[in-house]
């Protein structure tokens, strides 16, 4: 069985798998012919299944921010292999915003091992065809806009040269081109796991404090209903007798609502009321309520002689 603290860490680790990668994803099949703008690193890969679709012909655009270039890593190229010598499914990349401008990778299709790829601008075009014999993993790339050095601030200095957002150090996928901004990253993980360590610890300290101070709230409260309803009993506590047999009984209040006596509208008892009396103080004779005085006037008067029904009774 685990301990809590192994349980914690077990969280911990599952939170850093999911985060750990600042990539953003995008295929082929869910972003054809669109441009992706304005990013610093991405992964564009052929399809969301294991398999690329048949009969394909999208294009993705990457802008990344102007005066940066673009590098492009291939973890993979599994295109169907060549049919009579020419490719019947291919990927191809053009070295600008649309596929007018120069290749910076002919047709190629296969089980292919490509070396990196870098841009003269700040938009690269990829393109990809299939047909509808067969299907294949298709391609993984990663690609990152980057400028040479000098490196401005905020910018990780690669050891070949390049610069790169320094968001991008550490986050598990080599984007430099020579994996530098991956070394030396064992150190700075163990920081980070336990930076986010303390910080959870602190968001749950935080947590039973408040509910600490819930509960100690809630308890306060019931303290002081409790000695406000005793001191309530302890003054309003009667004698009475019942059957010549003293007995105490706790008598509830006459309130003004339900009184026998009407003292005004919704109750309300006047300024001068004593409370807790069953005939506030100028009050033992009401007004009758609207309408009452007339359904006395209209209802006959039951007399010995004339009956309930308004007709003489004779005696038999």
């Amino acid at each position: 069985m685990w301990d809590f603290k192994q349980a914690v860490w077990a969280c911990f680790i599952v939170l850093i798998s999911l985060v750990g990668s600042s990539l953003v994803e995008d295929f082929m099949t869910t972003s054809c012919n669109v441009t992706l703008r304005e990013r610093a690193s991405g992964r564009l890969e052929t399809s969301t299944s294991l398999t690329y679709d048949n009969l394909m012909d999208c294009y993705t655009t990457v802008a990344v921010a102007s005066g940066k270039k673009i590098l492009m890593l291939f973890n993979r190229i599994e295109v169907e292999v060549p049919l009579k010598g020419k490719c019947v499914d291919w990927l191809t990349i053009y070295n600008g915003a649309n596929m007018k401008v120069d290749r910076l990778l002919n047709e190629s299709c296969g089980v292919l091992t490509i070396s990196n790829l870098t841009s003269t601008s700040n938009y690269v075009t990829v393109f990809f065809h299939t047909d509808n014999t067969a299907v294949f993993r298709g391609f993984d790339l990663v690609y990152t806009a980057f400028s040479y050095a000098p490196c401005s601030g905020g910018d990780f200095a690669c050891n070949n040269g390049l610069c790169i957002d320094g968001s991008l150090q550490c986050d598990t996928v080599g984007q430099c081109g020579d994996n530098s901004d991956e070394f030396g990253c064992a150190e700075k993980v163990q920081q980070k796991k336990k930076d986010g360590l303390t910080l959870g610890l602190m968001i749950g300290g935080g947590a039973v404090g408040v509910l600490l101070l819930l509960l100690l709230a809630w308890l306060g409260y019931k303290v002081y209903a409790y000695y406000k309803w005793k001191g309530w009993l302890d003054r309003n506590l009667v004698d009475t007798w019942d059957n010549g047999m003293e007995d105490d009984i706790y008598q509830y209040p006459v309130t003004d609502r339900y009184s026998k006596y009407e003292v005004g509208r919704r109750g309300r008892r006047p300024p001068k009321a004593v409370p807790y009396t069953d005939d506030p103080e100028g009050f033992s004779e009401v007004e009758p309520r609207k309408g009452e005085t007339e359904q006395e006037e209209d209802s006959p008067e039951v007399s010995a002689e004339t009956g309930p029904h308004g007709k003489q009774e004779v005696e038999n």
